[in-house]
């Protein structure tokens, strides 16, 4: 799940990308004037030359609106898998899930080195190592593998959803692997490179267990999840998980406090 302003608007912050968003974490009817201020705020950014980012537009991820046609009432969007024509009343009426998001690119801000790698620290440290606490119905950071190791424990556990985690996940670690590859680039001291590289090791490490996670619950099929053997073997995992993703994290928290 996205905590929709806060993850992706510091994302882009960090970058030097000042943006407006129109989002709720569910859509809801009854907020006013949502429609009309997204066709809005998607004209006015379009006729600026400026692509926006909008969850779902054909299918259950992120895709880009790049026009509009004001005669026929509609939007040109594209995602990662086709590109296509939807009406204007379909903006935040996904058939797959009832999130609601556009965002728009407003201006391009010069920000210094020390401002982006302490702002991308902060940020990964809010998400990653504490539950964030950002007035919705998630549980974030470490405390989730707690929360997914209950659901596990009272038999609560989703087939499909489960197995679907593991790959959101393996994605998201392998991702941090990159990145802090990439990352690693912002720093010219020993300490900097240093903590950096055993944070990227050790996300790593992740990797290979969220890989030994989904060996037990392949995606789509899911495996099963009630059996008490792989029950058993999944919490062993997800604890071996949070430990050193923990240790993955505490490096950069080190880092970001030895810059403070």
């Amino acid at each position: 799940m996205y905590d929709w302003d806060g993850v992706i608007s510091k994302g882009l912050n960090n970058l030097g990308l000042v943006s407006r968003v129109i989002g709720y974490s569910g859509y809801h009817i009854e907020v006013p004037n949502v429609l009309n201020n997204s066709i809005n705020l998607i004209k006015e950014s379009v006729q600026r030359g400026v692509p926006l980012i909008m969850w779902e537009p054909l299918g259950p991820e992120f895709g880009i609106i790049y026009g509009y046609n004001d005669e026929r009432q509609t939007l040109y969007v594209i995602d990662a898998e086709r590109e296509g024509e939807i009406p204007f009343d379909r903006i935040g009426r996904g058939s797959d899930t009832p999130e609601f998001y556009v965002l728009s690119i407003e201006e391009v801000d010069q920000i210094s080195q020390q401002v982006r790698i302490f702002g991308s620290l902060e940020l990964i440290l809010k998400y990653g190592l504490n539950d964030a606490h950002d007035s919705w119905e998630f549980s974030t950071g470490l405390p989730a593998y707690d929360a997914w190791i209950n659901a596990f424990i009272s038999k609560k556990v989703d087939v499909y959803g489960n197995s679907y985690n593991i790959q959101v996940l393996k994605n998201a670690r392998t991702s941090a692997v990159v990145f802090l590859d990439k990352f690693k680039s912002e720093f010219n001291d020993e300490q900097g490179i240093n903590m950096i590289v055993q944070s990227r090791n050790s996300f790593m490490k992740v990797v290979d267990l969220i890989n030994d996670l989904e060996s037990l619950f392949p995606y789509p099929s899911g495996g099963n999840p009630q059996d008490d053997g792989r029950s058993m073997k999944a919490i062993q995992l997800i604890k071996e998980i949070k430990e050193t993703e923990k240790n993955a994290l505490l490096h950069l928290k080190t880092l970001k406090e030895s810059r403070t």
